[in-house]
């Protein structure tokens, strides 16, 4: 079952700004070849190419989607890519996609979403990991002494142990504060 107005509108926000934090530009509620559409994304790539995406939001209460629930916005969005508007096709609900649907959008090459996987494109973890690495190299790396330093790489040995040694001494356990399971 579809949700209410309010409802639709308040999800139809949160993936729109979602979208935003990923860097798209957003133009909302609009009209493309006499069809209402949710939201129209530009993406620019590096080297200026520019993408366009239509977005359909099917905010559902409970339950999957169905393809009963969005044919009208599936047939607006093989519309809107056989005319040449958009590249890309996506309906984004907060639940699952019944197999019917699935199998529908796969036909037509419709990029279906649950608002849990739409977070988890905010950030691309290797992509993040890999700048990480190239910052860490550029800037960093240059005053990076390794703790264990090899002689002709033959024999490890330590050039810098940052715990005294002696200060732990008698030292047998390290009390520790919470509940059991949290350290």
């Amino acid at each position: 079952m579809l949700g209410t107005i309010s409802g639709a509108k308040a999800f139809e926000d949160r993936v729109v700004k979602l979208y935003e934090l990923m860097g798209y530009e957003v133009k909302r509620n609009l009209r493309l070849l006499d069809h209402p559409i949710d939201a129209l994304l530009t993406y620019t790539m590096p080297g200026g190419v520019k993408t366009r995406f239509a977005i359909e939001c099917k905010y559902t209460e409970k339950g999957n989607l169905t393809k009963k629930m969005a044919i009208n916005s599936i047939n607006t969005l093989t519309d809107l890519k056989r005319n040449d508007l958009v590249e890309s096709l996506v309906i984004v609900t907060p639940g699952g996609f019944s197999d019917d649907l699935r199998s529908v959008a796969r036909a037509k090459k419709i990029q279906l979403l649950t608002f849990k996987e739409l977070q988890h494109q905010i950030l691309k973890v290797d992509q993040y990991l890999e700048y990480l690495i190239r910052d860490f190299e550029k800037e960093l790396g240059q005053y990076y002494v390794d703790i264990v330093a090899q002689d002709e790489e033959i024999n490890p040995r330590n050039i810098y142990d940052p715990l005294d040694k002696r200060a732990l001494e008698g030292w047998t356990k390290i009390p520790a504060k919470g509940k059991k399971g949290l350290g």
